[in-house]
């Protein structure tokens, strides 16, 4: 079959970097969806995306596969009379329009049917392309959409203009009330007007060496770098690394153009998270740093398209950064002016949630939920007073000018200022890790204070949520809940301040301390222990995690017990160990009674019953001296099995065998729950 190149493009108002990936992905699966469902072959599409164009291309079969339909006609025995058509075999030619002679014989419910089977006519790929165009257009879920002009048609941003290219021919379509054709436009600042576009195949040469546009956004990011670096080492620096804003800067143009900037050195005097949070989140510059780490006075911006003043353009950026950076030099002055804890009473003005009071409430039941479980941490005396100290302070920092003009600096400046004011490390350091970690790979709190904060401050948040009914629902998750569990599982587990602390230990004190009886608190601990799954997935079995936590729910303690549970997978005996379990769950699981008799007259009852006590004692010595015990509690387990009836007739025999069985599972179930293990998966690792 004949293949042809094809390219469609969208062109588009600027659509805001946060949607351009998710934009871009969607209308490729719905292009690739629309082609399957027209029945026109592909080859692998490919999409690719600026502010200005969404692209998807490839090559498609010259027309549609071949379709075959059946049709079924009279049964057999009623489809001739004497070697004759009936008047249903006459009906059923006219109707199928397929010839006496093509019909074929089908058996279909145990009955003999003439069938006709008709081979439906192929479009070809000219007719197919527009119309699987436009239903992958409208087909399109989106992030957000708008209506614009007095249609009714929606869209993430306007569309201005649309093609259609098959080989050299411009196909035509309209979507969202905008006709194709076969222009093109360049970047806004080098070729804003439009230009024919000849073919799909000379498109993509088009873009790049005559409109000025590199449609992939991962080109526009290795020319960002390549050139940044370049401008930042001719200054002497380095370009600061930041994936996160190279995407966003990679998302905001087509044809990037880097340039250096520059400000007074005497705007170092102000904290370096100011100066880059000022450049970077309000300017999307990068900054530049020496080969020690020390800020630089320079700046790399990136200019759409390569216009003929990029001296004008540098200028007009320095200056714009400068009055920010004079805003934030005065800010700053004004705000050390007096110290943080002077900001404390004020904290009673600031609603931290309307169900859930002010700062200085929040502050208040911090204070409490520390002096109630204050003996639950591993903490010297140094550190309890530096918690209590941090407590205070802790968001003194929303009180600020910095904080209020960047809010990004939340805490941050809380522990410069309180630096600034003498408070120790162990207090500064707490308050401006306060809100770590902030995503799935963030760091968490450098020092143990700072791990007490943050699980006080997020068991208060979530303690107080559950009891006002605020909760995440779907992905909905305005209060950033789902945030605070990750926060607390994170810790817990990879923190020393309270190796065994119990999650629902944690809750319950809060929620009696508050008076919130009888609130439920069991969804509570599932939200943290998920968020606690999700982490690990890639660390070890997620099941591993909810068998040992159903076990016991101390977070300090899980990675060793995650390291003991692997050595034990991971040798010989595991799936016996596993199949051994769910044969006595099988007979007792709903067996409430679970004891050892001193003594049994029976052989292989004795037997069990002293390999189980032998295991428990075992087990007094850990992990790995309680699983160098369990081949003999295994065979018991085989021998009883085989030799004995559980199930006996006689009721004193049956119970005494069941309540054996039970407190056998109980010890199999000593470090974990393996029902939560799936045999087939128990030797990943």
């Amino acid at each position: 079959m004949t293949e042809l190149r094809f390219l469609w493009e969208v062109g588009v108002e600027e659509i805001p970097s946060r949607y351009l990936t998710e934009v871009t992905r969607e209308l490729y699966g719905r292009m690739t969806e629309a082609l399957a469902a027209e029945r026109i072959a592909a080859g692998p599409l490919q999409a690719d995306s600026t502010p200005r164009r969404l692209v998807v291309y490839g090559s498609v079969h010259a027309e549609q596969d071949p379709k075959w339909t059946s049709l079924r006609g009279p049964r057999l025995e009623a489809a001739y009379r004497n070697g004759a058509p009936t008047p249903a075999l006459e009906g059923f030619l006219r109707r199928s329009g397929v010839p006496v002679d093509e019909l074929i014989e089908e058996t279909i419910d145990g009955k003999p049917y003439l069938v006709a089977r008709r081979r439906e006519a192929e479009e070809s790929a000219a007719v197919v392309l527009p119309r699987a165009a436009s239903k992958a257009f409208s087909a399109m879920n989106l992030p957000r959409s708008m209506r614009w002009g007095s249609g009714q048609w929606r869209f993430v941003r306007p569309v201005r203009w649309t093609g259609l290219w098959l080989e050299n021919q411009a196909l035509t379509f309209t979507i969202v009330g905008v006709a194709s054709g076969s222009l093109s436009y360049g970047n806004r600042t080098d070729h804003p007007g439009a230009l024919v576009v000849e073919s799909a195949e000379a498109y993509p040469r088009l873009m790049e060496s005559v409109l000025k546009v590199i449609l992939n956004q991962d080109q526009r990011r290795e020319a960002i770098v390549a050139k940044g670096r370049a401008l930042a080492e001719e200054a002497g620096g380095e370009m600061a690394a930041d994936d996160a804003l190279l995407d966003e800067v990679a998302a905001l143009v087509e044809w990037p153009v880097p340039f250096r900037g520059a400000f007074d050195p005497e705007f170092l005097t102000v904290p370096e998270p100011i100066l880059v949070t000022a450049m970077k989140v309000h300017q999307r510059y990068f900054p530049v740093y020496d080969r020690s780490g020390g800020l630089l006075p320079y700046f790399i911006g990136v200019r759409n398209g390569e216009g003929k003043d990029l001296d004008t353009v540098r200028h007009g950026n320095e200056k714009v950064l400068r009055a920010r950076l004079k805003d934030a030099d005065y800010f700053y002055r004004q705000d050390i002016s007096q110290p943080l804890a002077t900001r404390i009473p004020r904290l009673a003005q600031v609603v931290f949630h309307a169900k859930l009071g002010t700062y200085a409430d929040k502050i208040e039941r911090m204070m409490k939920l520390w002096e109630e479980t204050r003996s639950l941490w591993s903490l010297d005396a140094t550190e309890a007073s530096a918690v209590l100290r941090a407590i205070q302070l802790l968001k003194c920092d929303l009180l600020t000018h910095v904080v209020e003009e960047f809010p990004e600096l939340e805490g941050v400046m809380g522990g410069i200022y309180a630096k600034h004011d003498g408070e120790s490390d162990m207090v500064a350091d707490a308050i401006m890790d306060q809100y770590l970690p902030r995503w799935q790979g963030d760091r968490i709190p450098k020092n143990r204070v700072g791990a007490v904060i943050g699980l006080l401050d997020r068991t208060d948040t979530l303690v107080m949520s559950w009891a006002h009914d605020i909760q995440p629902t779907g992905s909905e998750d305005p209060f950033g809940l789902r945030r605070a569990a990750l926060g607390i599982a994170r810790i817990g587990t990879e923190s020393d301040v309270a190796p065994g602390l119990r999650l629902i230990t944690l809750l319950e004190t809060a929620k009696v301390l508050y008076g919130l009886d009888p609130l439920d608190l069991i969804g509570l601990r599932d939200l943290v222990i998920s968020r606690l799954k999700s982490f690990w997935a890639d660390k070890s079995q997620v099941e591993a995690v909810e068998a040992l936590l159903a076990k016991d729910d101390a977070l300090g303690t899980l990675a060793g017990r995650v390291s003991e549970w692997k050595q034990v997978a991971d040798s010989a005996g595991w799936n016996a160990y596993l199949a051994g379990f769910k044969r006595i769950d099988r007979v007792v699981r709903d067996w409430d009674q679970s004891h050892l008799e001193p003594r049994y007259g029976d052989p292989q009852e004795e037997r069990l019953a002293a390999a189980t006590r032998q295991a428990a004692a075992a087990s007094q010595r850990g992990v790995s001296s309680w699983w160098a015990a369990m081949p003999n509690v295994l065979d018991g387990l085989t021998e009883l099995f085989e030799r004995v009836l559980v199930m006996d007739a006689d009721l004193t025999v049956r119970s005494r065998r069941l309540s054996l069985l039970a407190a056998c599972r109980q010890e199999l179930a000593r470090f974990w729950d393996p029902s939560r293990f799936s045999a087939q998966d128990s030797q990943k690792g």
